[in-house]
C-alpha cells in the first residue's frame, strides 16, 4: 500500500484539498489534524521548574556540561584511531 500526503485545509465540516492528486479517481483516506490556529498562536508551556529541586543547590551545570562534552570528544579521537 503506498501512502501519498497531500497538504489541506478542515474548515466547516469539510475538507478543501491544497494540491490535486494526479492518477487517482478515488481512494480510501487517513485524516490527520494539525496545530489548529488557535493552537499554534499559543507559546509551548514552559519547561522552567520541572528541573526544579532535582539537583543540589550548589551543582554546576556548566562544569558538568564541560566534562561531558570533554569525555565526548575524547571517545571521539580514540575511535577514529
Amino acid at each position: 500500500m503506498a501512502l501519498l500526503t497531500f497538504q489541506g485545509i478542515y474548515k466547516n465540516g469539510k475538507i478543501e484539498i491544497l494540491e490535486a492528486p494526479e492518477d487517482i479517481s478515488e481512494s480510501k483516506v487517513l485524516i490527520t489534524f494539525l496545530d489548529t490556529p488557535e493552537s499554534a498562536s499559543q507559546k509551548p508551556s514552559s519547561l522552567r521548574g520541572l528541573w526544579k529541586n532535582r539537583f543540589p543547590a550548589d551543582f554546576d551545570l556548566d562544569h558538568a556540561l564541560k566534562e561531558i562534552r570533554s569525555e565526548w570528544e575524547s571517545n571521539g579521537e580514540t575511535n577514529n584511531q
